[in-house]
């Protein structure tokens, strides 16, 4: 049996039939006493298919969400609300809408439902999500970019200091590259630093391990809860995999003429009692460690450890 509105809404049944969005009445007990044949289009179920399940079209993760604003619409703490929120369509597909709730009243100011307006905004949240990758990502690799490094080592820096686990970082710039680029040209260049990215990307293999393009010709990778010996052996890796592409590089005639890089590598640990210190600190160590790397011949790992002492009264 359709779902119908009672007959003292007529005209606005009328009016919700030929509106693009969908438009729901929900009871008191969240219960559907009408829904527009809009539905139809948006979601692929027919008015009729939908009245005894328009609760299980909510997505998990956001169905709690939902439900709380409801409870307040329902409750009169709120007379309305906006939210976006993702629903199943009959197909199986999950989408993401927009909906405006509003409370309804009797005439005597009772409680009456709710009424909820609804259109699809997959295409506007697809694109916001792309221009937020986009303002993360660095275009020429691929890689996290500058801004989502100094995000991530800021809180990973947060949870080494509070659980006095060791944090890695590693830098890595290739030895040369000037002279490469100026000798191959810049699409090459760029073709040579994607390679090199992807042997770090390959080197990450944990979740929390981080890699991106920190400017220029420079990579870094940052490794949570990674020792000493850890990452000193992971910069060795990375060394002898870029070493064994055998990229040509006429400029690095100490080197045998291919494509080599330097790495620097640091490893903070808090000890007990440490004071706060910013994570900085470990960029400087890092970068000091890589500088060394390039003055002492280049193509070569050099690490710097970095403890955190308490402050010595």
């Amino acid at each position: 049996m359709a779902v119908e509105l009672s007959k003292t809404d007529v005209d606005y049944k009328a009016l919700t039939e030929c509106c693009s969005d969908v438009v729901m009445q929900i009871g008191p007990d969240n219960e559907l006493i009408y829904v527009s044949p809009a539905v139809s289009d948006v979601l692929g179920w027919s008015p009729n298919e939908i009245s005894h399940r328009h609760m299980d079209l909510l997505y998990e993760e956001d169905r709690e969400r939902v439900l709380l604003s409801a409870a307040a619409l329902h409750s009169g703490r709120r007379q309305s609300s906006v939210s976006q929120f993702r629903v199943y369509r009959k197909d199986g597909k999950l989408i993401w809408v927009e909906g405006a709730a509003h409370k309804l009243t009797t005439t005597g100011g009772g409680a009456n439902g709710l009424v909820l307006s609804m259109r699809d905004i997959s295409v506007r949240m697809d694109l916001q999500e792309e221009l937020k990758s986009l303002t993360r990502t660095d275009g020429l690799t691929g890689l996290a970019n500058r801004r989502t490094f100094n995000e991530l080592l800021e809180k990973e820096w947060a949870i080494a200091r509070r659980e006095k686990t060791p944090l890695s970082l590693l830098f890595v710039n290739l030895d040369r590259f000037r002279f490469f680029n100026d000798h191959c040209g810049n699409q090459v260049g760029d073709d040579c630093l994607r390679d090199v990215a992807g042997v770090l990307v390959a080197t990450a293999r944990r979740p929390a391990d981080l890699v991106c393009r920190y400017g220029g010709d420079q990579l870094a990778l940052v490794l949570p809860r990674t020792h000493a010996d850890g990452v000193r052996t992971i910069g060795e890796y990375i060394r002898i995999a870029v070493e064994d592409l055998q990229i040509p590089n006429q400029g690095n005639t100490e080197h045998g003429k291919i494509l080599t890089l330097s790495v620097g590598a640091a490893t903070a640990l808090h000890q007990d009692g440490a004071p706060y210190v910013s994570w900085d600190i470990l960029v400087a160590t890092a970068s000091q460690a890589l500088a060394k790397a390039k003055s002492t011949g280049r193509n070569r790992v050099d690490f710097s450890p970095l403890v955190i002492k308490p402050a010595q009264l």
